[in-house]
């Protein structure tokens, strides 16, 4: 899992417990633990101040809410690039953006409810001065989640 002097086996097995459950209390954290919860609550509060842990929030099942997946990939004139992360970051459907290395030098996960939503934002990325292109990836099926 985690490797930092800071993090410690105890606080690894903290993290992949709230991995598979964020909502689980620090009281049951710390039985399966065999720990105090007070100890839970330090270490929680300790690996969040390091920044390991940034948010807990909620895992949403997006086509029973009407809505369907895309990651972009852009290929982007690189001295642009801050100008282009203020562009494209102001649409609300959108739910990250990545700098990448690989096939992409940016990959956006994006969601729509109508295809003329996707169609008018992808219009929208190429008409952006430093996009030298835009290659949308539309998910199909949704296979596994830690």
């Amino acid at each position: 899992m985690v490797r930092r002097s800071y993090i410690d086996d105890i606080d690894n097995k903290i993290i992949k417990i709230l991995i598979n459950n964020s909502r689980i209390s620090n009281t049951k954290i710390a039985k399966l633990l065999n720990i105090s919860e007070a100890s839970v609550r330090k270490r929680i509060k300790k690996i969040m101040k390091h920044g390991i842990i940034k948010k807990f929030t909620v895992e949403l099942n997006y086509n029973l809410l009407g809505y369907k997946r895309v990651f972009i990939g852009l290929n982007i004139d690189k001295d642009k690039i801050f100008n282009i992360l203020e562009k494209i970051s102001k649409n609300k459907n959108i739910i990250n953006i990545y700098l990448t290395g690989g096939d992409h030098d940016i990959l956006i996960d994006f969601l729509y409810s109508k295809p003329e939503e996707l169609d008018e934002y992808i219009k929208y990325l190429q008409s952006i001065e430093g996009i030298k292109s835009v290659w949308p990836t539309i998910v199909i099926d949704y296979y596994q989640s830690r």
